[in-house]
């Protein structure tokens, strides 16, 4: 029986492990935006609560060094935060580069597999007719012997 070969086999796996690195690389960089997401929210809230230790501290504290140091640690949080606002700029810019990286890679192996698919049916049909083939054949044989022999 004729075995079933696909001509772009090679080219499938090549697809097939460029999808998989693809989707690993999405998936790390999903994984890094997320931990500065994380850390730009701390940071938010961290300034928040500077600022209401400040509010706290101007009523009871009248000390200009006191609240200057505070305006310093302030200034330093906003400094840290506008710091991790421009890695998120850039990891999103990334995420969106190897997202659109996975989406084509997972398209041209879908695209691959279809075709493989449609060759495989073709050649499943084609071994169907050729065995129908046979089978008329032997009919028509053993009819043509039972004549011969009657």
């Amino acid at each position: 029986m004729k075995k079933f070969t696909f001509p772009l086999e090679a080219v499938l796996i090549v697809r097939r492990s460029e999808r998989s690195k693809a989707q690993k690389d999405y998936l790390e960089a999903l994984g890094k935006h997320r931990k500065l997401r994380l850390s730009e929210n701390e940071a938010r809230i961290q300034i928040e609560k500077m600022m209401e230790k400040m509010n706290e501290n101007r009523l009871h504290t009248f000390s200009v060094q006191s609240q200057n140091f505070d305006l310093d640690m302030l200034s330093n949080s906003f400094s840290n935060l506008r710091t991790l606002n421009d890695k998120l700029l850039e990891s999103e810019h990334n995420l969106n580069k190897y997202l659109e990286q996975f989406l084509l890679s997972k398209q041209k192996e879908k695209l691959l597999n279809k075709l493989r698919k449609k060759r495989l049916d073709s050649f499943n049909k084609e071994m169907e007719r050729n065995e129908e083939k046979q089978i008329e054949e032997l009919v028509n044989t053993r009819q043509t012997a039972n004549a011969f022999f009657q």
